[in-house]
């Protein structure tokens, strides 16, 4: 990809303009596509959980809690059953 001088400028003052850090930009307009949505729905992962990864480990102690909760509401029955379907057609291990 080549992008010209004056583009890369024009983006670099943007971004200065905003204050916000480029990860942060990239995740609020991924989390306002609704196809994004619709995935991150259908896997199970919530806005927090994206939060939580896009700031690095840098999340304060209240959306930890938050995230802990939310990855709380899935049964062990049902995470198999994720497991299982992630796993379809995988080799097995050898015991």
């Amino acid at each position: 990809m080549t992008v010209s001088l004056a583009d890369l400028d024009d983006a670099l003052a943007k971004d200065k303009l905003t204050g916000k850090d480029l990860a942060e930009i990239f995740l609020e307009e991924m989390l306002a596509d609704p196809m994004v949505r619709l995935v991150m729905e259908a896997d199970g992962v919530s806005e927090m959980q994206l939060r939580h990864l896009y700031a690095g480990g840098r999340a304060s102690q209240a959306d930890k809690e938050t995230w802990d909760a939310d990855t709380t509401g899935t049964s062990p029955q049902e995470n198999s059953q994720i497991q299982a379907a992630e796993n379809e057609g995988m080799p097995t291990q050898r015991e």
